[in-house]
């Protein structure tokens, strides 16, 4: 039940949807002094790296495979060599990636603090460009 529920929210709702949904039912903790912003900014980068930990499981799992890693060995033990084999060097290859990702984010200014987004609101001068983008194209058709 619950991974079919988490299968249908991922499939029909944004990273960035879930943050700010997180975000909002969060915000009370504001009060007790929670880093509401910097929780949401952990959670949506969390989620962003989910199919990349994925693929790079697979990719130095098939790399232990061609290397001669038996993952169908019915040894639990045999096993569980076969798995550690994967693990340590996915721990190593996430590390690396937390870093590279760490050096971007410090290097572009974040600070932890993050923010709740809000929706954007449209202004007067929005709807002007959204009106020129429509009108433009179909003047140039109709001409």
């Amino acid at each position: 039940m619950l991974v079919t529920w988490v299968s249908l929210v991922s499939a029909t709702t944004t990273s960035p949807q879930l943050a700010r949904a997180l975000g909002w039912t969060l915000r009370p903790l504001l009060s007790w002094g929670v880093p509401v912003g910097a929780v949401t900014t952990t959670v949506s980068i969390a989620l962003r790296f989910i199919p990349e930990v994925i693929e790079e499981f697979d990719r130095i799992r098939l790399a232990q495979i061609a290397r001669g890693a038996r993952f169908d060995d019915r040894r639990v033990s045999r096993r569980l060599r076969s798995y550690a084999a994967v693990l340590v060097p996915l721990v190593a290859s996430l590390f690396g990636r937390s870093d590279q990702l760490a050096e971007a984010m410090r290097d572009r200014g974040f600070t932890g603090g993050g923010t709740l987004m809000s929706p954007p609101r449209l202004e007067a001068r929005d709807l002007m460009v959204m009106l020129t983008s429509v009108a433009v194209p179909v003047l140039v058709v109709l001409m």
